[in-house]
């Protein structure tokens, strides 16, 4: 199978293009740099030469409380762009991935929310993937596959994950990091969350909405925890605190756990629970922090 990975510059990007390394699939990775994809006629000459199988879109505007002030930017490339992608495919007779986000939904839920709940956004980027989910299931409704994964880390890019390791190693012994402890969610290891992907794509699933997220719920501060549990460093303190106590430009929603039933049904989920993925990771991403600093 040959893969062409839109957004190939970010963490997801660059987490499924180093599992396809160690795969017998073919593909060719695209950083924002190398591909606008709000430009549709450079897209159609790029898909048109590269005749790919499947595309997995991961390019958007993904930060949340900047996309709050820059609306018009943002469903530029989210929603134009993914508009573009999905008629070029359409014409070309291409399957499209188009990666999501639990921030469709509003968090009013108290149980893990199932692929075809009502979406709700709280905040632009969040309507502005719901649209794009819409575009794709409209555009190619047989041959449209929504992945809506949560809270992705990886050792690539900017992260929460990352983040917290910087503060473990850079702020004083006894500083105190306060995070929110009232947002529930699920961290999503992009390593595993590639695997799924190319599980997806190779097992022909039928068009629709699936969810790929490691198992488990948990709120950011118990994430924090974790991660400095497992890196062995306790000099900086983490303090739970409320939302309202931590204001955001962008209103998040404060339950997001999605259920992955839709791959289970098919007997194709192969992601583990979060505590277990970050166990995995977490070498690779002292790693990337002990490197930094070195340098």
């Amino acid at each position: 199978m040959k893969w062409v990975i839109v957004g190939g510059g970010g963490q997801l990007g660059q987490a499924f293009s180093t599992f396809l390394d160690e795969s017998t699939d073919t593909y060719t990775a695209l950083s924002k740099f190398q591909l606008d994809i709000t430009n549709r006629s450079r897209l159609m000459e790029l898909l048109v030469s590269e005749k790919p199988d499947i595309v997995l879109n991961a390019a958007a505007w993904t930060n949340v409380d900047s996309a709050e002030e820059r609306a018009s930017s943002v469903f530029e490339i989210n929603v134009k762009g993914t508009y573009n992608l999905a008629i070029c495919c359409l014409e070309l007779g291409i399957t499209l991935v188009q990666l999501s986000t639990d921030y469709v939904f509003g968090g009013n839920q108290t149980q893990p929310i199932e692929e075809n709940a009502r979406k709700f956004p709280l905040s632009v980027y969040g309507r502005s993937k719901a649209i794009a989910e819409d575009i794709v299931l409209g555009v190619l409704p047989e041959t449209g596959i929504i992945v809506r994964t949560s809270w992705l880390y990886s050792r690539w890019g900017k992260n929460f994950a990352k983040t917290i390791l910087d503060k473990l190693v850079t702020l004083e012994k006894g500083t105190v990091v306060s995070i929110v402890n009232d947002q529930i969610g699920q961290p999503t290891s992009a390593s595993e969350l590639s695997q799924q992907l190319h599980v997806i794509g190779h097992s022909r699933v039928p068009a629709g909405i699936y969810h790929a997220t490691n198992s488990g719920a948990v709120s950011w501060f118990e994430f924090a925890l974790k991660i400095q549990e497992l890196s062995g460093m306790d000099q900086v303190l983490i303090a739970g605190v409320k939302s309202e106590g931590w204001p955001t430009k962008a209103k998040r929603p404060s339950f997001s756990v999605l259920s992955n039933s839709k791959l289970e049904l098919l007997g194709l989920n192969s992601m583990s629970n979060w505590e277990r993925a970050l166990e995995i990771e977490m070498p690779y991403l002292i790693g990337i922090q002990n490197r930094t600093r070195m340098s």
